[in-house]
């Protein structure tokens, strides 16, 4: 139930709040004075995006707040609490705010929230029967929707539509597969190629590295060769060598030695030097006695650096990049091999849930025909009471393929008059026609979802006399289980409210202000009397505004 709704610097509103009841709640108001702003309000509360144009001249922003008494709607308590909002007992406090400039706002119960959360948790809050509203009725389309609203058929929808989609994936999936399975044998051939190129290469991590130091030192074996051995007779092998001239530099220290301690020491310290010269010339002779110059073992590395660099420049920088290749194209070798294996696995689980979702739609269409039936009863029953006495709807089901709404192809067809045969209601019907459908199938779908906030936005538009009259009636009925909230400019239909509520406009020094209240008895009198008659109000008038209020 909508207790109370709150506007400020809300389009041509500075400031209003309204205290709405149980029941019917009618509002009206002359022509353009904003009556409708109240729907656009809620529609915004219910998660509707929104322009900065919606706030007031001369404001920075607009407010927009509503709270609702909960405690007969338990869905809605279990999408705040999924939503992890805080929860306040039976009530729901939403509030938006808009900027003339920048984001606005969402509030839920004091927190801060999102317009996604927003239209989750305020989805079947509130069922708005706009003026137009009825036009869905032109397109078939619409349906099966509207059956599946009577025959509560939701929750077997909800998991057909579940499995549904699960299929599509499926199917998808297969269609993947199939695509990379046409080129099967050729991408497996061209992977096996690659693999041997670089199986038989049998590389090694660091290999290349080696085999270029080697590279070097045989293409450079004479230069390395008379370097080293030029360099061994300078230090050691000869007579003038540094080996024999230092040996001979520390024989003439140590006849000195015995006249100062100093020259002991530094006998010491050159010994050291001949010590070290003699190590290197050892080491220089065994490099020179170990090398040798092969021709073969030269042009061998010089195929096999060519051989690798070949590999490198197909599969990597690196000969870590080229085994790392290899690898991708063993588990792109498995993904091949084992792709007929995974077709035939997809496509067994294809079949399963194809079965699943056979069964759920032919079990789901099986209601939708009993409910057909129900439904076409009902109208026959109810239709007097709208002004379509005599009339006939049919629910013509015809079977399709698997499709997101199931197997069946649902067409409503009216017939007005007795004895015509019902045809496509898009071809037959009228507005008027169409409005009271309209009207007759919500009366239908809430008796089975008592608890609801229904808003009537001149629903009953184009509607006079004796059918203004009797969906009056309808509307009444409505709000025996259900909080109805009303705008009309029929004073058959606003003599039924509990609550009568107006909307006035005034302009004063080129601003406008809006201004809703709430009317007494003799208040509902004159704007009775005012639906009536427009702005000539009579005693006589009046008198007929009482004698319509005392037939309620």
């Amino acid at each position: 139930m909508l207790l109370e709704i709150s506007l400020k610097n809300y389009t041509i509103i500075e400031s209003i709040t309204v205290e709405f009841t149980s029941g019917l709640n009618i509002i009206t108001g002359e022509t353009g004075t904003g009556k409708s702003v109240i729907v656009d309000a809620v529609n915004i509360l219910l998660g509707d995006k929104v322009s900065p144009e919606i706030v007031k001249s001369g404001c920075e922003e607009a407010q927009i707040e509503a709270l609702f008494d909960i405690s007969k709607i338990n869905t809605v308590s279990k999408l705040l609490e999924e939503s992890g909002i805080t929860q306040n007992d039976d009530l729901l406090l939403i509030k938006r705010t808009v900027p003339s400039s920048g984001r606005g706002k969402v509030f839920i119960n004091g927190d801060i929230s999102t317009l996604n959360i927003l239209s989750k948790v305020t989805e079947g809050l509130v069922d708005i029967f706009s003026q137009h509203e009825h036009q869905s009725l032109l397109k078939p389309a619409n349906h099966i929707k509207y059956l599946d609203m009577f025959s509560d058929n939701s929750p077997l929808f909800e998991e057909y539509k579940l499995i549904y989609y699960e299929y599509l994936y499926i199917n998808k999936r297969l269609e993947e597969l199939n695509a990379t399975n046409q080129d099967h044998t050729e991408i497996q051939d061209f992977i096996l190629f690659q693999l041997k190129e670089i199986k038989s290469a049998n590389l090694t991590l660091g290999e290349d590295e080696k085999l270029v130091e080697e590279e070097k030192i045989l293409s450079n074996y004479e230069k390395i060769n008379s370097s080293l051995t030029n360099s061994y007779q300078l230090i050691y092998d000869t007579e003038n060598s540094a080996y024999n001239s230092i040996q001979n530099s520390i024989r003439e220290i140590s006849e000195i030695s015995n006249v100062d301690s100093k020259f002991e020491e530094l006998s010491s310290s050159i010994n050291t030097i001949l010590v070290e010269i003699e190590e290197n010339a050892i080491l220089i002779r065994d490099y020179l006695s170990k090398m040798s110059f092969n021709p073969e073992r030269l042009e061998e590395i010089n195929e096999r650096l060519s051989a690798i660099n070949g590999l490198k420049r197909k599969y990597g920088p690196t000969i870590s990049d080229i085994l790392g290749k290899k690898s991708k194209l063993e588990a792109d070798l498995d993904n091949v091999v084992n792709n007929e294996d995974k077709l035939r696995q997809l496509e067994d689980e294809k079949d399963k849930i194809f079965n699943k979702l056979e069964f759920i739609a032919n079990e789901l269409s099986l209601k939708r025909i009993k409910c057909a039936k129900e439904l076409e009863d009902h109208f026959i029953k109810e239709n007097e009471n709208v002004g379509l006495k005599g009339s006939i709807l049919n629910v013509n089901i015809e079977k399709k393929e698997i499709s997101p709404d199931g197997i069946d192809k649902l067409n409503f067809l009216f017939s007005a008059n007795p004895g015509e045969i019902p045809k496509e209601l898009s071809k037959v019907a009228s507005g008027g026609e169409l409005s009271r459908i309209m009207l007759l199938l919500k009366e239908l779908i809430t008796k089975k979802e008592n608890g609801s906030i229904l808003i009537f936005d001149e629903a009953d538009s184009g509607i006079g006399g004796i059918t203004a009259e009797t969906i009056g009636k309808k509307i009444k009925n409505l709000s025996q289980n259900n909080q109805v909230i009303c705008i009309t400019h029929l004073p058959q239909v606003a003599k039924f409210a509990k609550s009568h509520f107006k909307v006035n406009k005034e302009i004063d020094d080129n601003s406008t202000f809006v201004s809703i209240g709430r009317l007494g008895s003799n208040e509902r009198i004159e704007e009775i009397g005012r639906m009536l008659s427009g702005e000539n109000i009579t005693e006589k008038t009046l008198e007929a505004a009482r004698e319509m209020l005392a037939n309620t």
